[in-house]
């Protein structure tokens, strides 16, 4: 999580920018503290309820803006991420939960998983098992906008526009994960129907459409119902579990993470 503050550091501008996983916040995050006088506070990640709980009464009136992807081609990246042990992330004792890490049990299990079958549909269907959703699902009501990672340089542009900064220069592209063309080539037939399950409800919230040879597939309202159950789900392990009271509960989140 970045800040500009007024009050604590007398910088000139008053802006939270909350870094969602998978949509650039890695690039956003640095160009903001080496050019635009941002300070990194709490962890990477971190939700807006968790600034809530440090901030004062004029930093909660700072403009607040995030990112947000299209769920298939996060997936695919995801996936060479595990493919390539991106950062040493799941071969590094120290990035374990249990170390004090990040990295949780479920996920070296779908590293080991993808180190062996090197498949991408048994990837997808291994890792993504109930409705998609999002930290960006936990922060939407909070920030005052969204960049779209489709085309985040241009996005970039507006949020420093809407708080009244100047741009420098164009975004720089860091932290790129190594994959390979359209993500769209990687979806065969036969995993489109779970796609759609799993990533339906989020892609029709925020507007994504589903690839043209999909063949107009359509979103099951009963999945959009089991979606909006998972939201509030999703807010509530926020909360209470993952930087809650119960964040010690590494069992739990070993399984769910």
């Amino acid at each position: 999580m970045i800040i500009n503050d007024k009050y604590k550091y007398n910088d000139k501008y008053k802006y939270l920018f909350i870094e969602t996983p998978h949509t650039g916040s890695t690039a956003i995050s640095k160009e903001l503290t080496e050019n635009y006088s941002g300070k990194t506070i709490l962890h990477k990640h971190a939700n807006y309820h968790e600034f809530l709980r440090i901030a004062t009464p004029e930093q909660k009136k700072y403009f607040v803006f995030a990112g947000v992807r299209n769920p298939l081609d996060e997936a695919v990246s995801l996936y060479f991420k595990f493919l390539n042990d991106h950062k040493s992330n799941y071969t590094d004792p120290s990035r374990l939960l249990k170390n004090g890490g990040w990295v949780t049990e479920r996920k070296v299990e779908i590293y080991k998983l993808v180190q062996t079958e090197k498949d991408f549909n048994k990837f997808l269907k291994a890792f993504y098992k109930t409705v998609y959703t999002s930290n960006i699902n936990v922060n939407k009501k909070d920030c005052d906008y969204i960049m779209r990672f489709e085309g985040l340089n241009k996005e970039f542009s507006e949020a420093l526009k809407e708080i009244g900064i100047k741009q420098k220069r164009d975004l720089p592209i860091t932290n790129k994960t190594d994959k390979r063309g359209n993500f769209e080539a990687y979806y065969t037939q036969d995993v489109v129907p779970h796609a759609v399950k799993i990533f339906g409800p989020f892609m029709q919230e925020w507007g994504y459409r589903f690839p043209e040879p999909w063949g107009g597939a359509k979103v099951d309202p009963n999945r959009t119902a089991i979606y909006n159950v998972a939201k509030l789900g999703r807010i509530v392990y926020s909360k209470g579990i993952k930087a809650g009271p119960l964040r010690r509960l590494k069992k739990l989140r070993n399984a769910l993470e």
